[in-house]
């Protein structure tokens, strides 16, 4: 007696020896999940909120939330806070040791801030350098 396997959303049958037809279980790794590995991957594709994963990310990274974020770029006009160039993507900037969000800013800015680690006097002497090197 051969053993079928039917895919419960497009109705795909295989038998033992077309098992890799269906994907296996994450949580029953021994088992193969009802679904062909095609409709498994529609139904992963439908899963993935990248609006929701980006809100997500903000809420715990920096306690915003994406309208919050986005009212900021807007009220910024997606211009950076230090360099004042304009961007599609800003970087959430925020004091390291309070965590209070402080603007957006270009991502070379905020390296720039981050390769600092945030001291005032290393960035004043570099701006010192830049002039004393210019031209």
């Amino acid at each position: 007696m051969e053993i079928v396997r039917v895919c419960k959303d497009c109705g795909l049958e295989g038998t033992i020896e077309d098992l890799e037809l269906f994907t296996y279980s994450q949580i029953h790794k021994h088992c193969r999940k009802n679904l062909c590995r095609e409709c498994n991957s529609k139904q992963a594709k439908g899963r993935h909120n990248p609006t929701r994963a980006k809100d997500l990310q903000l809420r715990r990274l920096y306690n915003i939330t994406l309208d919050d974020y986005n009212t900021m770029y807007n009220k910024q006009q997606g211009l950076c806070s230090i360099c004042g160039d304009k961007h599609d993507v800003l970087c959430v900037d925020h004091c390291h040791s309070t965590g209070k969000v402080r603007g957006l800013l270009c991502r070379g800015c905020n390296l720039m801030i981050g390769n600092s680690q945030e001291r005032s006097e290393v960035l004043e002497r570099a701006k010192q350098y830049i002039i004393k090197h210019k031209g």
